[in-house]
């Protein structure tokens, strides 16, 4: 035990402790010495500050690349898109219009098809906007015309003319929908139409052309 605390003291530097060591070093050098220390630690920091910014300006430049590329992408991809998704409308319509028992192949055909046209869009992030029974979202939805009815909240889409699409989260085109809104005194109820259509409580000869 005595061999090794005199191994200690004897490292251990004369007359006091590092800080008191660091400062007979600074006191040892000459004014000429601190000053040419002191320059290069604030070289050292301004080189450091220079980096540090490169690195930020780095940074926002690729940053300003990358959404400039996505930009021209999205330019060139939009109108290929709108018109392939033109296309579809077309194939909704015929599917709709067409009479499955006398042409069940045709329509099948036509569906495939339009699976395919959407199997494509979607790899490249299109997808379908929800509509029928959500709320109104002008940042998703266009409204074509309201219905006063009492069996809706107001506001709540009731149905969709023309499908809309995201791509890539983004709105490619807008849900054109017919919206509910709370029907007045003496107005339609029950999803009639707005206008057009006739007022409840007519005459019994209205009811009768009616049925007639």
């Amino acid at each position: 035990m005595t061999h090794d605390s005199n191994e200690a003291k004897a490292g251990m530097p004369e007359g006091g402790s590092g800080p008191d060591e660091a400062g007979e070093l600074d006191a040892s050098r000459t004014p000429e010495e601190l000053a040419r220390l002191q320059a290069a630690a604030a070289e050292a920091d301004s080189l450091r500050e220079q980096v540090l910014r490169v690195q930020a300006d780095f940074q926002n430049f690729r940053r300003r690349m990358e959404r400039d590329v996505e930009d021209r992408v999205r330019r060139r991809m939009e109108p290929l898109l709108g018109a392939m998704l033109a296309g579809v409308d077309e194939l909704d319509r015929a599917i709709q219009s067409a009479t499955p028992a006398s042409h069940a192949q045709l329509v099948d055909g036509v569906r495939m098809i339009r699976e395919i046209l959407m199997a494509t869009a979607a790899r490249e992030g299109v997808k379908e906007i929800p509509t029928t029974g959500l709320p109104f979202d002008p940042k998703l939805h266009e409204a074509l015309t309201s219905v006063p009815t009492a069996e809706h909240t107001p506001g709540t889409v009731l149905h969709e003319q023309r499908r809309g699409y995201l791509w890539n989260d983004r709105v490619l085109r807008p849900s054109q929908v017919v919206i509910a809104v709370a029907p007045e005194n003496g107005a339609p109820e029950n999803g009639a139409p707005e206008s057009g259509a006739p007022q409840s409580g007519g005459s019994t000869s209205s009811g009768s052309a009616a049925t007639e």
